[in-house]
């Protein structure tokens, strides 16, 4: 007469009962070799993962001194800022003042070449 065992809980929900202690010898050897091979992945994976992490904590660092420096400068300047006119917003030239439009009006871009005017 056979005996009959349980397995509760040891993860093979696909085998309920088990007549045989080689069949179950079996089923948890095949289980292992599949845990293992899980293992192994992850394990491939968490090293990708950390060389990742490793590089962002490189280009984080890199940043970080960079915005710092960027601020320092900043500061340097004052954090001034230009007025902004038709020129170089979107200000329409007619909303203006009239003292600001006639500055722009008589302002020429062009350079004095040094000669006399004339003929």
């Amino acid at each position: 007469m056979r005996r009959k065992s349980y397995l509760c809980g040891m993860g093979l929900d696909n085998i309920t009962t088990i007549t045989d202690v080689m069949d179950a010898l079996k089923a948890l050897n095949a289980k292992t070799a599949e845990l293992q091979s899980e293992l192994t992945e992850c394990k491939g994976e968490v090293s990708r993962l950390n060389r990742t992490n490793t590089r962002l904590v490189c280009e984080n660092t890199q940043l970080k001194k960079k915005v710092e420096k960027l601020e320092a400068e900043l500061e340097k300047l004052g954090g001034k800022q230009v007025e902004k006119d038709s020129t170089n917003s979107s200000v329409p030239p007619t909303q203006q003042s009239i003292a600001k439009q006639a500055a722009l009006r008589t302002r020429s871009l062009r350079k004095p070449s040094g000669r006399k005017s004339g003929g």
